[in-house]
């Protein structure tokens, strides 16, 4: 999860900092709407080209002509123009956001993040807001927009779909946040170069497993926990995400001052050890070794919703040993990335 926040040094981010440096003179805000800070961006819409060039044609009937009338008009479409640019910098202004991932994150299954974004002003409301969204590694960008109004002091969730198409480590960022308020006349954006990085994992296939000395056996189910524990004690360990609570060992807990699980032995049962070899001499073709990497991620999802994955290994690497949802993860989140 990563949290990002408006530029400081743009007009109106200020209050999201500390109060010694949000002091500035009404000249220095006025010179940022003049001069935007680095990377801000304001250009006018077709309507605003419209309204530029309508204001220099009546200029210039205005001077030929010296009408006060035309010298009001031309004074009020200008002053439309600059009316909107000060608000749409207020629009911005005390803005907060943050990316969440919603994993898991598969190849060829639609993914999700969340985007949370707070509204710290005490009177002025947010309006028309859009976010430019890039995936990196899937090439793949869109524009999620704020469709309704953020009011002062609240906060709204976003959500940006897209669909991976490689496995490995995905960045998914903002890569610019603009709107078009308040009159549509300007457009103006501001970068907001944040992003949050999630692991891709292999895209599910079907295939058949045949176990040593059985019959074939066709494993199509979906991951699920399986707790299983024995009741041999190994030792004490810190907590991880998917422990079951109830091996919480709450003396050692109370003693180390933070959350400590008893490690148990596992039943006696049939398992298997996954071991995985992706070397060059074997896997010469990028798409052979996709295929690989594809099965290997299915066949331990399988064996461990059947609780048969004793322990995983990666060319050569020490033995991961799977106890635990979050243990499976951590092999899947390895095998996103593995090369030849």
């Amino acid at each position: 999860m990563m949290e990002s926040q408006a530029d400081p040094r743009s007009l109106g981010s200020a209050g999201s900092f500390r109060q010694g440096n949000n002091r500035r003179s009404l000249l220095a805000k006025i010179w940022r709407l003049v001069i935007p800070p680095k990377g801000h961006r304001t250009i006018p819409t077709l309507s605003g080209y419209v309204l530029i060039f309508v204001s220099l044609a009546i200029g210039v009937a205005a001077y030929n002509t010296s009408s006060n009338i035309l010298f009001i008009t031309v004074s009020f479409l200008l002053s439309s123009l600059i009316l909107s640019g000060v608000l749409s910098s207020l629009n911005f202004s005390r803005l907060t956001w943050r990316l969440i991932e919603q994993s898991p994150y598969r190849v060829n299954r639609k993914a999700f993040v969340r985007l949370e974004i707070s509204n710290s002003k005490r009177f002025l409301t947010t309006y028309s807001l859009w976010f430019d969204m890039v995936a990196k590694l899937s090439d793949i960008k869109g524009r999620l927009p704020l469709a309704r109004r953020l009011n002062p002091e609240r906060n709204v969730s976003l959500e940006w779909s897209f669909v991976p198409v490689n496995r490995g480590l995905e960045t998914i960022s903002i890569k610019s946040i603009g709107s078009q308020f308040p009159f549509g006349f300007l457009s103006k954006m501001m970068p907001a170069d944040e992003a949050v990085n999630v692991f891709v994992w292999p895209e599910r296939i079907d295939y058949s497993f045949n176990p040593a000395g059985g019959s074939e056996i066709h494993f199509q189910g979906q991951t699920l926990k399986r707790k299983g524990a024995g009741e041999d004690l190994i030792g004490i360990r810190e907590y991880r995400i998917g422990d079951p609570r109830k091996q919480i060992n709450w003396k050692a807990t109370a003693r180390r001052q933070k959350l400590m699980v008893r490690e148990m032995a596992e039943d006696k049962q049939p398992g298997y050890i996954l071991a995985v070899d992706t070397s060059h001499q074997a896997w010469k073709r990028e798409e052979h070794l996709e295929h690989l990497c594809r099965y290997a991620a299915s066949l331990s999802e399988d064996l461990f919703t059947h609780n048969q994955l004793s322990a995983t290994i990666i060319n050569g690497d020490e033995p991961l040993m799977i106890r635990s949802m979050t243990d499976l993860e951590e092999f899947l989140n390895a095998l996103s990335v593995v090369e030849a």
